[in-house]
């Protein structure tokens, strides 16, 4: 028997409705399809770790009429931990569906801002010859819970850091956020959850800490001139998280004053 998906990627989902399958077919062989967001061969490559535990089943180049597609596009939004067991990794090592993770769980306006703090991160980093992915993943993901309600963000506040019941709820989102890269993500990258819990308050002191949290002050899709903040990031890190702090609070002052 053939079974054919774009497989984009392949879940848990459909791993379990072949091996139903094969309770009345001896051997099953999986067609994957060329349409996908990621290309035909990554999709291909995924599949056969998916399937190495499997010898009943193998891969074919034959379509097939009988397709199956089980939460493809909900691991495509983030939650990875239903993709099929021993591509999870994968998914999240080589950045696999980040972009679409970001549009799905961020305003279309949040997730061009999250882009473009990914991009200056990765700026940022290259300056310092310190790793541009890494940087990049950080600036990327900041922001993923930024449109979940505050009710929702307080019940997850009470459950894992009740401390933080005390700051606005404007920043909840910072450590709400590395809850979903861990249930549903995968990822247990202390310098990537860090970075992401300290981004608002800039109160972290590594250097993904400060690049994240200067990049998502001056990116560029700031109203305004942040010229001289990225020349300052680029050369001494502590300066620049004074510089963007500082005239953070003569803002805030400003608009108390009014």
């Amino acid at each position: 028997m053939i079974v054919s998906s774009t497989f984009d990627p392949i879940t848990k989902r459909e791993i379990d409705e072949i091996k139903k399958l094969h309770k009345n077919h001896r051997r099953i062989y999986i067609h994957v399809k060329k349409e996908g967001i990621l290309d035909l061969k990554t999709r291909i490559q995924l599949v056969k770790k998916a399937i190495r535990p499997y010898h009943y089943l193998s891969l074919t180049d034959k379509d097939s009429d009988y397709i199956i597609s089980y939460d493809e596009e909900i691991v495509r939004n983030g939650y990875y931990a239903l993709a099929a067991y021993g591509i999870q990794k994968d998914l999240w090592s080589k950045g696999y569906y980040f972009k679409e993770t970001v549009n799905y769980l961020c305003t279309p306006k949040r997730a061009a801002h999250s882009l473009r703090v990914a991009q200056c991160s990765k700026e940022i980093a290259h300056a310092h010859h310190l790793d541009e992915n890494l940087a990049y993943v950080i600036g990327c993901l900041h922001d993923i819970t930024k449109k979940v309600s505050d009710e929702d963000n307080e019940k997850i506040i009470k459950i894992y850091k009740s401390e933080w019941l005390s700051l606005s709820p404007k920043i909840w989102h910072s450590y709400t956020a590395t809850i979903f890269l861990k249930q549903y993500m995968n990822c247990y990258n202390d310098k990537i959850l860090h970075a992401i819990e300290h981004h608002t308050l800039g109160d972290g002191h590594n250097v993904y800490d400060m690049i994240v949290y200067i990049a998502d002050k001056i990116e560029p899709g700031r109203n305004y001139d942040t010229t001289k903040h990225k020349q300052l990031a680029c050369k001494n890190l502590r300066k620049a998280v004074d510089l963007v702090q500082y005239e953070g609070k003569l803002y805030r002052k400003k608009i108390e004053d009014k």
